[in-house]
């Protein structure tokens, strides 16, 4: 299988990457639910200044390299100020991609479970997108935020919340988020609008745990 590595997404962090966190997501055709997740969470990094923290991509099971974001999607994207769909081109899911990536969001949980059959030791850092969406908030609301430690790190928050995945599961009717490819401009719209609420809680959540730590002023100081 090919290895391909995106821009600003390495396969396996270089030493002058190895600071950035790496979130991944899946989905097929990684031209719909995937590739508007990773340039809309990247646009919402970017507006808050945490680009230089996490390094975003996506990938897809079977991608066709001829296929590009649907228009109805990259009008969305657009409209929002959110750019790089009109130039998007579908990448194949790999294992390197998965191995270092701090965080995994499939679309459905069959995509959940090839990444767990290609990479089981992935178990813990991998969530379909409907459940992560759920799953922070509902700890956030549980411990009145006190889950997350500022600077703990996304591999460790995922560690945390995956601790928890049973109460987004059962709260949830289901796991995936259906794929809109071919289907009317309605149904794209749905996908987004569904998924922009998890790309917001993602963005608060990397926020904060990526958030350097500061030292107590005199904390260093000798005694």
């Amino acid at each position: 299988m090919l290895h391909l590595r995106r821009p600003g997404f390495p396969s396996r962090p270089s030493s002058d990457e190895a600071h950035r966190a790496a979130v991944l997501f899946v989905c097929t055709g990684n031209i719909c639910r995937s590739a508007y997740a990773e340039h809309g969470l990247s646009h919402r990094l970017r507006g808050a200044g945490l680009e230089d923290r996490i390094a975003v991509g996506s990938r897809g099971t079977h991608p066709n390299q001829a296929l590009t974001v649907p228009q109805p999607l990259v009008r969305r994207g657009l409209a929002q100020g959110i750019t790089g769909l009109e130039d998007h081109r579908p990448a194949p899911l790999d294992r390197r991609a998965v191995e270092g990536a701090d965080l995994i969001i499939t679309a459905t949980a069959d995509h959940l479970d090839l990444v767990l059959r290609e990479t089981p030791t992935a178990l813990k850092r991998t969530f379909t997108m409907l459940e992560i969406g759920t799953l922070l908030p509902m700890l956030d609301e549980q411990t009145d935020g006190s889950w997350l430690q500022p600077g703990m790190g996304v591999s460790a928050m995922s560690r945390v919340a995956a601790q928890h995945r049973s109460q987004a599961r059962n709260a949830l009717n289901g796991l995936d988020l259906a794929d809109p490819f071919g289907k009317a401009e309605d149904d794209y719209l749905e996908m987004a609008s569904t998924l922009e609420p998890v790309l917001d809680v993602l963005t608060d959540a990397l926020d904060r745990a990526t958030r350097p730590q500061t030292t107590p002023q005199g904390s260093n100081r000798q005694h």
